[in-house]
């Protein structure tokens, strides 16, 4: 259906136990959805795979963005995590980037940083600033 969509620009699936095949689909349409301008999948369990698939996606088309891609609390891990860190880094085709509340641990890339400490109250404000002026705000 999002393959064929040329009038829906938002699209709020959060909170709908929605999982990686789920997410690896969603990002999957995407590569043909050129009207979509935001995402928001907070609170699903789309995992890594499907965040490694949407930094896929979107980093490899300089025409596609996108205003906002929602997929905080979303398991993305370590792998997702680094890969959302490339895709603030290489291209500035997602203008709000949030993904706070995952599980990342051994990945040290500035977004898994910056989500962990909002997570636990300790970020300074320094880094969320610089985080932020990479095109990617964390909310």
């Amino acid at each position: 259906m999002l393959y064929k969509n040329k009038t829906l620009d938002s699209l709020d699936l959060g909170f709908n136990i929605i999982g990686s095949q789920g997410g690896v689909a969603l990002a999957s349409t995407l590569s043909e959805n050129r009207y979509l301008a935001s995402l928001i999948l907070q609170h699903n369990r789309i995992g890594s795979a499907a965040a490694l698939k949407f930094s896929e996606v979107l980093s490899s088309d300089e025409k596609k963005t996108m205003g906002t891609l929602d997929i905080s609390n979303c398991n993305i891990g370590d792998a997702g995590g680094a890969a959302m860190q490339r895709l603030a880094d290489n291209k500035k085709n997602v203008g709000n980037l949030i993904i706070c509340g995952n599980k990342v641990g051994l990945c040290d890339c500035k977004l898994c940083v910056l989500a962990d400490a909002d997570k636990v109250g300790k970020a300074s404000e320094a880094v969320r600033t610089k985080t932020r002026s990479k095109a990617t705000s964390l909310l």
